[in-house]
C-alpha cells in the first residue's frame, strides 16, 4: 500500500494556482502551480496541505506542431505535479502517520 491509512475516507481538493506557458519555442516548458489539501471526511480536518510547482519541457521533436508540443508540456507539467504531491503525502505519512487517523475523544 502506498499509504498505511484504513478506515477513513478523504477528500482531494486541487487548486491550479498558475500555469505559466510560453506563447511559442521549439521547446516548450510549462510549470503548474497546484496547492494540494487533503480533508479526512469524517470530521472536515485538513490533514495534509502543500502548495506544488513542477515544469515539464516538451522538446521540439515531441511534436511538429507548436500546439501539439504546448498539450504534451501542459499535460506533463500537470502530471509531475500529482507525482510530487503524490511523493510529499507518502512522506508525510511515514513521517507523522497519527495525523491522518482520526482523533477519539473520551468523556
Amino acid at each position: 500500500a502506498i499509504l498505511a491509512i484504513q478506515g477513513e475516507a478523504f477528500r482531494l481538493e486541487a487548486n491550479v494556482l498558475e500555469l505559466r506557458r510560453p506563447l511559442m519555442g521549439a521547446s516548450v516548458e510549462v510549470t503548474s502551480r497546484v496547492a494540494y489539501r487533503l480533508v479526512r471526511v469524517a470530521d472536515g480536518a485538513a490533514v495534509f496541505t502543500q502548495e506544488i510547482t513542477a515544469a515539464y519541457t516538451a522538446p521540439f521533436g515531441a511534436a511538429l506542431i507548436g500546439v501539439e508540443r504546448l498539450r504534451l508540456a501542459n499535460e506533463g507539467s500537470i502530471r509531475e505535479n500529482i507525482r510530487l504531491m503524490l511523493t510529499a503525502l507518502v512522506a508525510e505519512d511515514r513521517a507523522n502517520p497519527m495525523a491522518f487517523r482520526a482523533r477519539t475523544h473520551s468523556s
